[in-house]
């Protein structure tokens, strides 16, 4: 018999420890093969052990914490979106708002112009009436020169003698706007008639510079006068008369005149006119007198 032989230690660690390995290792191998990721596995336990885990690698995650992190990733990204969508409608909002502005002040400007351009039709209107009436009142001023003149013209034509006693029953304001239309010796002749207090007085009226407008108004005033305190019934002009000839006048003048007279006398002059000669007086009436054409019109009504 051969003589037994004796084993070191390594030798010994070798024959106890091989089977070991194969039988981990087969079995790594097998568990391979069914799907099992053994290294993966071994990677997370050697990554729980104190200072192996900083030699080591990192395992692969798996599926569950594949599913996790998209889970998370999915999340924060509707968290986002949310975000994104709350600024873009606060943004909406906002352009909205500033759109409502200028909406509202391109009313406000369409308003003013409109309120701008109603205001210069008015004024246009006012205007035209106003021309309207200065070129009625400028032909009626017109006519009432071309009447005294005419009537002139028929003294001048008859006998000093015989027109004397005629513009003795004028009114003074009368005789001098009819005596001044004519030339001087006419003027001279026909004084020479008259009684001698009525050519004075008229020629003292005459030497002065007194703007036709106002001997006009004067000679009206003194002829309705007249006509009121006359005991004669004859002498007094009616109603009708009156209007006539308070329409021929210019509207300013007529105006002037009928604010010096009694209200009630006013109503019965304008009430006896035409429509628009009524409706020009009335307009003269209301720049000299506001308050009281409304009360002539009120009466008028």
């Amino acid at each position: 018999m051969e003589e037994e032989r004796s084993y070191n230690f390594l030798e010994r660690l070798l024959f106890y420890t091989l089977p070991v390995l194969f039988a981990l290792l087969l079995t790594g191998v097998l568990l391979t093969v069914f799907g099992y990721d053994v290294v993966n596995e071994m990677l997370r336990i050697g990554n729980k052990v104190p200072g192996v885990a900083s030699v080591l690698p990192e395992p692969k995650p798996t599926p569950e914490e594949l599913r996790a992190s998209m889970d998370s990733s999915a999340g924060g990204g509707s968290a986002a979106e949310a975000s994104e969508d709350a600024e873009a409608a606060a943004q909406a909002e906002a352009i909205q708002a500033a759109l409502s502005a200028k909406e509202a002040e391109l009313a406000a400007l369409t308003a003013a112009a409109a309120a701008k351009d109603q205001r210069i039709a008015e004024l246009e209107a006012e205007l035209e009436t106003k021309q309207a009436a200065e070129e009625q009142q400028a032909a009626s001023e017109a006519e009432y020169a071309a009447n005294i003149k005419r009537l002139a013209s028929v003294y001048a034509g008859m006998k000093a003698s015989k027109a004397a006693p005629v513009l003795e029953s004028l009114t003074l304001s009368e005789r001098v706007l009819v005596l001044k239309e004519m030339k001087p010796e006419q003027q001279i002749d026909i004084l020479e008639k008259m009684n001698p207090a009525i050519a004075a007085e008229t020629s003292i009226l005459m030497k002065d510079v007194v703007a036709s407008r106002d001997l006009q108004i004067a000679a009206l005033q003194e002829r309705l006068a007249l006509g009121e305190t006359s005991t004669d019934g004859a002498a007094a002009l009616t109603t009708d008369e009156l209007s006539r000839t308070f329409a021929q006048m210019t509207p300013d003048r007529a105006a002037e005149v009928l604010l010096e007279m009694e209200q009630a006398k006013v109503v019965e002059i304008l009430r006896g006119m035409e429509e628009a000669s009524r409706a020009t007086i009335l307009n003269s009436l209301t720049e000299l007198d506001r308050e009281r054409t409304a009360q002539i019109t009120a009466r008028l009504g």
